[in-house]
């Protein structure tokens, strides 16, 4: 496993890494855990990264009576409070060691895509917030606790330290299991197929970017076993969707009377 002197990017109980620090980190992991995924399109596995490569135990419970929370990383092991379904009530279990959780409801053959952002994105935790790393985080515990929200590329309303932590561990799980060149490689030659000529697509070419934007995330999601809201935030990322807004036409008139468009 690769070692990261992550303390040079802490200021005060914070982890200050951006997008390109974040990408490098993951690049070094991929090149590590499974090279090949740097060179060709492949679906990882969070199982195996979690448990083969980490050394974490993995285990499946019913982390809330609402499926609000997808996964968490326990580091010390100990005792933990979880939903007894059947009962609905609360129960206590034991556990050795640092452990990943997954709330059951990701096990549905359906959530699959879910399930393995979400093991990427407890991975990152792993990696990036160590205890000793960010101790500010783990002042009064030793468990995260997450409500993954895939959408990565969203960072204007960060305030406290744990949405910076969850934005980093999303953004980590996008770059491990949605490799910048190899995602770009593929969705480009989709769009040649379905005769898109340019690198990019916009809002403003109507049908065509509302086909790419039903497609490529599809395509996306199934070759790298993903959600597609993972894939379709990962390609809007790259700039390969490019969603613009349009700016309302002003009309003005000048001195003399002549409107004008401000």
């Amino acid at each position: 496993m690769v070692d990261f002197d992550l303390q040079r990017y802490r200021k005060g109980s914070r982890l200050m890494l951006s997008k390109r620090d974040i990408e490098t980190i993951a690049d070094a992991v991929l090149q590590d855990f499974k090279p090949q995924a740097l060179k060709d399109p492949i679906a990882l596995s969070a199982d195996e990264f979690l448990e083969q490569y980490l050394g974490c135990h993995l285990r499946y419970e019913n982390l809330s009576n609402n499926g609000s929370i997808l996964g968490m990383v326990v580091y010390n092991g100990g005792k933990l409070i979880v939903y007894d379904k059947d009962n609905d009530n609360i129960e206590e279990i034991f556990l050795r060691g640092k452990t990943v959780l997954i709330d059951n409801l990701l096990l549905a053959e359906e959530q699959r895509g879910r399930y393995e952002f979400t093991g990427f994105h407890e991975g990152g935790h792993c990696i990036l917030h160590q205890p000793e790393t960010v101790s500010g985080f783990f002042d009064h515990r030793k468990t995260i606790v997450c409500r993954t929200s895939e959408t990565f590329a969203k960072f204007k309303n960060l305030t406290t330290d744990e949405d910076w932590a969850e934005w980093q561990a999303d953004y980590f799980s996008a770059c491990m299991k949605l490799p910048r060149r190899i995602v770009r490689m593929v969705a480009i030659d989709a769009m040649r197929g379905i005769g898109v000529k340019k690198d990019c697509v916009t809002s403003y070419e109507r049908d065509v970017y509302r086909e790419c934007c039903e497609y490529l995330p599809r395509l996306i999601a199934s070759i790298f076993t993903t959600s597609r809201t993972a894939a379709k935030y990962r390609l809007m990322e790259l700039k390969i969707l490019k969603e613009k807004r349009v700016q309302p036409i002003v009309f003005q008139k000048n001195s003399e009377g002549v409107e004008y468009v401000c």
